[in-house]
């Protein structure tokens, strides 16, 4: 974890966003690939979840900062504009 933004201290379900993050890092460092549909599930749930809390972007970015999980920015951006995309 990195050192905690002071701005983003009580963002609704951010805990719960670093820990799917970092759950699907544990995943996606199978090397054999057989877990890293684990770890792209959680990504989508930790996307859904800023949707969901209504994150701007620049929170979204400091959350995932904060966890500094394996999962890049882009990964998370990538579900974020997926679902967006979908109006979901």
């Amino acid at each position: 974890m990195n050192k905690a933004n002071p701005m983003i201290k009580d963002l609704a379900g951010k805990e719960q966003f670093q820990k799917l993050l970092n759950d699907a890092s544990y995943h996606y460092a199978d090397d054999s690939g057989s877990e890293w549909s684990r770890g792209a599930k959680l990504v989508l749930e930790a996307a859904q979840l800023a949707i969901t809390n209504k994150w701007r972007f620049w929170q979204i970015k400091e959350a995932h900062r904060e966890a500094a999980p394996l999962v890049s920015f882009e990964q998370v951006m990538e579900q974020v504009c997926n679902l967006a995309y979908r109006g979901t």
